[in-house]
């Protein structure tokens, strides 16, 4: 979709997006019904390679996945500790600020002659 000055406006490029996966699992499906069709195996054989496939898959999912869980709590526990690091000095440059604060406010009022 184009807008007033001629540029593509961005709700169209979601839709493309949107029609193109569509497109890859209508034709995902399409495939698979075609190759199971097509194939020269018996029903049997096709099921048991079906099968081993899918065990196959799965376990190479829950590699992945606990792989990536262990990359995400290794990534958090590196995070939090530069988090504590940066409070630390925050806290401790807090300190200082409010440590030169109170001197000059003491120095202040020593020369007012308040104290």
């Amino acid at each position: 979709m184009w807008d007033s000055m001629g540029r593509r406006s961005g709700s169209d490029d979601g839709e493309g997006v949107r029609m193109l996966g569509i497109g890859l699992l209508v034709g995902a499906v399409v495939g698979a019904a075609a190759a199971l069709l097509m194939a020269p195996a018996t029903g049997v054989e096709t099921r048991r390679v079906l099968g081993r496939n899918a065990r196959r898959l799965a376990k190479q999912s829950s590699d992945v996945i606990g792989d990536t869980w262990s990359d995400a709590e290794r990534t958090a526990r590196m995070a939090m500790k530069r988090a504590r690091k940066q409070a630390a000095l925050a806290r401790s440059a807090a300190r200082d600020v409010a440590r030169d604060v109170r001197d000059v406010a003491d120095a202040g009022r020593r020369r007012l002659g308040l104290d």
